[in-house]
């Protein structure tokens, strides 16, 4: 079956931008042949690290969210500054836990809030894992750093402790990756 886009831009505009974000405003003609008018926001292209531990325990960090005003524990994650998506996983897994990985591989990608925004994040496995102590847990406002086994994770999920709709993502193509979760047809 082939699929087409419904959608028609008219119109694209800039409406705000700042170091982190732009918002854009497009008229557009619907799907149902209407006029009218989207929005959405972009945020640049980001980076998840699942990164496990000889004993296959996950490391989160903690840190309270300024729009939600919850603390929130996610994966280590962040902007992909560079076109080099792998030396920005490992950029920011230092910068967040102070760990380095020997073995990386990118297991898949996915759209971030995809009603809203073009954006893409990347998800990457980490394993053989040093603490370098070398950190920027401060300026990221990070406050809390530790190491979680699936089942613990899962029980984060179900309690609400671990909200972030992203990690959560990443964490199940990390465990279809490894093969945590069978496929039944």
């Amino acid at each position: 079956m082939e699929r087409r886009n419904p959608w028609k831009r008219l119109s694209h505009r800039l409406v705000y931008k700042t170091p982190w974000m732009e918002v854009y405003e497009d008229k557009v003609t619907r799907p149902d042949g209407s006029p009218g008018q989207y929005s959405y926001v972009q945020v640049g292209t980001g980076v998840y690290i699942v990164a496990i531990t000889d004993d296959d325990k996950i490391y989160l960090v903690g840190q309270f969210r300024y729009p939600t005003s919850t603390f929130s524990w996610e994966l280590p994650a962040g902007a992909a500054d560079g076109d080099d998506l792998l030396a920005e996983a490992k950029r920011e897994l230092k910068e967040e836990t102070g760990l380095e990985a020997k073995n990386w591989r990118k297991i898949g990608r996915l759209q971030v809030v995809n009603g809203i925004s073009q954006d893409w994040s990347h998800v990457f496995i980490a394993t053989g894992l040093s603490q370098t102590g070398k950190h920027q847990q401060e300026e990221e406002g990070i406050q809390e750093m530790q190491a979680f086994s699936l089942p613990e994770i899962l029980r984060m999920i179900d309690l609400g402790e671990l909200s972030c709709g992203q990690s959560m993502a990443a964490l199940m193509l990390a465990a279809k990756h490894l093969g945590l979760l069978t496929q039944k047809e």
